[in-house]
């Protein structure tokens, strides 16, 4: 049988850290934690002649998300379709979560 990818949303932060440090619990289950990203809540407000120039952007070092060089927010594109975006890289969701339209 194959396995399986199983992704797990957090609201909280410590909540999320805490469940990715019990490794050792996990993978005596046959699990291994491989990653752990953020899901930002705060986004740039910056006026559009800001956004739009590449220049007031630039990756983040702790997160790899591209970050305003202003506010040093995200851009709100990064939240849109995390999850549809995932399908391209684990395949199709075998958990039927419906999309909202």
């Amino acid at each position: 049988m194959a396995g399986r990818f199983v992704v797990i949303e957090f609201d909280d932060r410590d909540a999320a850290q805490t469940f990715v440090d019990r490794e050792e619990e996990l993978k005596r289950q046959g699990a291994t934690p491989l990653a752990m990203f953020i899901r930002p809540e705060r986004f740039c407000q910056c006026p559009s002649r800001k956004r739009q120039n590449a220049q007031n952007w630039a990756r983040g070092s702790r997160s790899g998300i591209w970050l305003c060089k202003v506010c040093k927010k995200p851009s709100e594109f990064h939240n849109k379709g995390v999850l549809e975006r995932l399908v391209y890289v684990f395949g199709h969701n075998l958990l039927g979560v419906e999309s909202e339209e």
